[in-house]
């Protein structure tokens, strides 16, 4: 598991987490599904992961959301509106704590 931490999260593949967030929320004794009414009447059917984006992949944000405006290709406004983002370090990453979605409104500030 710690090295696939390590990896670009583009690169990790879906078969990764499967099994991992599988075993660990359904088979867990105190915090899993394995007792719950959702799985007992199938309710559930799959485990969709929702995984943090990295520094990089909110640059690309800022860029497609920067696309035809005046400020399209300026490093300096994507450098200020990462600046006004919110980022959390793990394993030696840098993770946004809201995805893109602050994106759109720190275009709208500028």
């Amino acid at each position: 598991m710690e090295d696939a931490l390590r990896k670009p999260s583009f690169v990790l593949k879906g078969c990764f987490f499967i099994d991992y967030i599988s075993s660990v929320k359904y088979h867990s004794i105190d915090d899993g599904f394995r007792n719950s009414k959702l799985i007992s009447h199938e309710l559930i059917t799959a485990f969709v992961p929702f995984l943090p984006l990295e520094k990089e992949h909110v640059v690309m944000c800022i860029k497609d959301a920067l696309k035809g405006s005046e400020h399209e290709g300026d490093d300096g406004t994507v450098d200020k509106i990462i600046g006004g983002l919110n980022f959390e370090n793990a394993h030696g990453l840098e993770f946004s704590s809201q995805g893109c979605k602050r994106v759109t409104d720190r275009i709208r500030e500028l």
